[in-house]
């Protein structure tokens, strides 16, 4: 079983954005910390950078959360550098 990672809370702040970077296989088991993390950065009011590059896999829960926090953002969430399969994805959501 390959480790899932989800690190930030809100992540990593500078003085303009927060950091999360995801990374492994995000399924049900992370779905509470990822939708506590995009909250806490909801609530922060800036700008949060979502780095996905390192995703093997996201199933649809969570990729659901992340782009219903995506769009409850408001232009202040970036996903960067995702898959294909959660682009596509988050884009059905």
């Amino acid at each position: 079983m390959e480790n899932n990672w989800i690190t930030g809370a809100p992540g990593r702040r500078d003085d303009r954005c927060a950091l999360i970077t995801l990374s492994g296989e995000i399924d049900i088991r992370c779905r509470t910390i990822l939708e506590d993390t995009l909250r806490g950065c909801l609530a922060w009011r800036e700008s949060t950078l979502v780095e996905l590059s390192g995703v093997t896999f996201m199933d649809s829960r969570c990729v659901r959360e992340l782009a219903f926090h995506y769009q409850l953002g408001g232009g202040r969430t970036v996903l960067y550098d995702p898959s294909e399969d959660v682009l596509v994805g988050a884009a059905a959501c």
